[in-house]
């Protein structure tokens, strides 16, 4: 009787399955993470708007922006008393509103922890209601002037 070459391991189709398999993971989880990133986004450009609206309606009623900040927005009735700076901004940091020093007829609207590529999704999205943006990069904080 014959003895069978009992060896372990295993065969180069094993091999290149499991490579394929982990790629697949891989790009699915990169994937999911550009959309969790673009509903991110969609939703701070909602909550971008919302604020324009208060501070347009603040405006309108004081004809200057001096004074505005959110808790200023809250406090007079322009937002709703539930908001909260913080859960508004969609990457996890702080979201401001103060007068232009440079002009008082225009607001700041600052957040931060904002990534590059977020960023630019957000310019792209409201390059049509803005005067200009800024973002620094060490602090990953973006302003709009509006």
């Amino acid at each position: 009787m014959k003895k069978l070459n009992n060896k372990s391991g295993f065969t180069m189709v094993e091999l290149v399955m499991v490579i394929v398999i982990i790629a697949v993971l891989a790009s699915g989880v990169i994937s999911a993470n550009k959309a969790i990133e673009n509903s991110r986004v969609v939703q701070q450009i909602q909550n971008i708007k919302v604020v324009h609206s208060a501070a347009v309606q603040w405006y309108g009623d004081k004809m200057a922006y001096s004074g505005i900040s959110v808790d200023e927005l809250k406090n007079n009735g322009y937002l709703k008393n539930n908001f909260d700076s913080t859960k508004a901004n969609q990457f996890g940091g702080d979201l401001t509103v103060a007068v232009d020093p440079a002009d008082q007829e225009k607001y700041i609207f600052t957040l931060t922890k904002v990534s590059d590529s977020a960023r630019t999704k957000l310019e792209n999205g409201l390059s049509n209601s803005t005067d200009n943006f800024s973002y620094d990069d060490k602090n990953q904080t973006w302003t709009a002037t509006f």
